[in-house]
């Protein structure tokens, strides 16, 4: 393949790359196969060039020269780039507000695309639990999750205990963590316990 067609097929396959990666960005899925990751991107790269060609042809008087022969003109170049960015937030907001109004509309449950994992819907901001953390090895922590990683293609999940105490079965007080907090990783955790904070 010449070099210039090279150049141009990268040129017109990076505005869906770029969209693709700021959805997945902000709503992380499982690792996907290299086949799909350019099926997407090549699908979303040829709607984004048809929008742009056919906005510059029909309202933007040929301005950004998108039909011109050999090198793409620097305007239509940049144009693609940003329309690329542009896709991928409208996709990012589209869904977030779907997800909320599936949330807080009744009748409208169906809007959300597909349900969050347990552990993002456990750790949602409106949840005000507590967490009661028992150990592999036995010990008990109790307190608020601040931070937790929510990385879908890894098994073990880390996450920091706030406002933390160790506690014994009876769920007395042995000492308090005056610090950060507790960090830890799902994978010495046997289970976690939701409590109503005070």
């Amino acid at each position: 393949m010449p070099v210039q067609n090279l150049a141009e097929f990268i040129l017109y396959i990076t505005p869906g790359f770029i969209a693709v990666e700021i959805y997945r960005h902000h709503f992380p899925a499982k690792e996907r196969s290299l086949f799909t990751q350019i099926a997407q991107s090549v699908i979303w790269a040829l709607l984004i060039v048809s929008a742009i060609r056919f906005a510059d042809s029909t309202w933007l008087d040929n301005e950004l020269h998108s039909n011109k022969s050999g090198i793409p003109d620097l305007r239509f170049s940049i144009s693609l780039l940003l329309a690329g960015v542009l896709l991928g937030y409208v996709g990012v907001c589209q869904l977030t507000v779907r997800s909320f109004l599936s949330k807080k509309v009744s009748f409208l449950p169906w809007l959300v695309s597909q349900p969050d994992s347990i552990w993002l819907q456990v750790n949602a901001a409106q949840n005000e639990d507590w967490a009661l953390v028992s150990l592999n090895d036995g010990s008990s922590y109790l307190g608020w999750i601040s931070k937790f990683q929510a990385d879908p293609n890894s098994v073990d999940q880390d996450f920091l205990l706030t406002y933390a105490k160790r506690v014994d079965e009876n769920l007395k007080e042995l000492y308090s963590i005056d610090g950060l907090g507790v960090y830890l990783n799902t994978r010495n955790v046997a289970r976690i316990e939701f409590v109503k904070g005070k």
